[in-house]
C-alpha cells in the first residue's frame, strides 16, 4: 500500500468512526461542532518530538501555576502571622502602659513572662 492510499484509507476510517458515533449518540455534540478539527488531528502523522515538546511545555505551565499558588498562600499565610504578631505587641504595650504588670499580661496571653518581655524590648 502506497503513502497515498494509506492517507486515504486512515481518512475514510476515520470518517466512518466518526459517523458510527453520530448514529449511536456518542459525542453528538462535540463531533456536530468539532468533526472537522478532529479528521485533521487525527490524520495528522504523529511526532513523537513534537509531542513531547508539547508535554513538557504543558507539564512547565502546570508547574508555574502550581508554584505561583502555594507561593501566594504561604505568602498570605506569613503577612496574617506577622500582623498578628504586631497586634499582639501593640496589646502588650498598651497594657504595660495601663499600669498592667508583665505577669498579669502574660497569664491573660497565654505567654511566659519572657516571651511578653521579647514584646517589651522591640
Amino acid at each position: 500500500m502506497t503513502e497515498e492510499e494509506r492517507k486515504v484509507a486512515l481518512g475514510k476510517a476515520i470518517k466512518k468512526a466518526i459517523e458510527y458515533c453520530a448514529e449511536h449518540g456518542i459525542l453528538v455534540d462535540f463531533l456536530k461542532e468539532n468533526a472537522g478539527e478532529v479528521m485533521n488531528m487525527l490524520t495528522m502523522e504523529f511526532d513523537i518530538n513534537v509531542a513531547e515538546k508539547i508535554w513538557r511545555e504543558e507539564g512547565r505551565e502546570e508547574g508555574l501555576e502550581e508554584g505561583r499558588q502555594e507561593g501566594l498562600e504561604k505568602g498570605l499565610e506569613k503577612g496574617l502571622e506577622k500582623g498578628r504578631e504586631e497586634e499582639k505587641e501593640k496589646i502588650i504595650k498598651n497594657l504595660l502602659s495601663l499600669g498592667v504588670n508583665i505577669e498579669q499580661i502574660a497569664k491573660a496571653a497565654e505567654l511566659d513572662v519572657e516571651k511578653v518581655r521579647d514584646y517589651t524590648r522591640n
